[in-house]
């Protein structure tokens, strides 16, 4: 009975890690986007090419770190998962 509540706690736990982890995900990769616009924005509005880049430059910077981390934080609580399933299977 305790290995089921052991993996069925685990479960939960990689759930929550993966809905918390999405919803940040989204919610910064939401204000890429709105980066995005307002870099489209300005160049409509004639500003200098050089500020141009630089918001380019961060508006990916920030979108391929936001995919980095996130993949980082798949991975590690997949791992956690897997740890914990695996000593309370050894521990029967």
């Amino acid at each position: 009975m305790s290995e089921g509540k052991g993996i069925f706690k685990a479960a939960m736990h990689l759930l929550a890690h993966i809905l918390v982890g999405t919803a940040m995900f989204i919610a910064i990769a939401a204000i890429a986007s709105i980066l995005e616009k307002f870099v489209h924005w300005l160049e409509q509005q004639g500003v200098s090419e050089n500020l141009i880049v630089v918001f380019v430059w961060v508006e990916h910077l920030l979108f391929y770190l936001d995919i980095s981390c996130f993949v980082i934080m798949l991975l590690g609580a997949t791992y956690t998962f897997v740890r914990e399933v695996w000593l309370e299977v050894r521990a029967q």
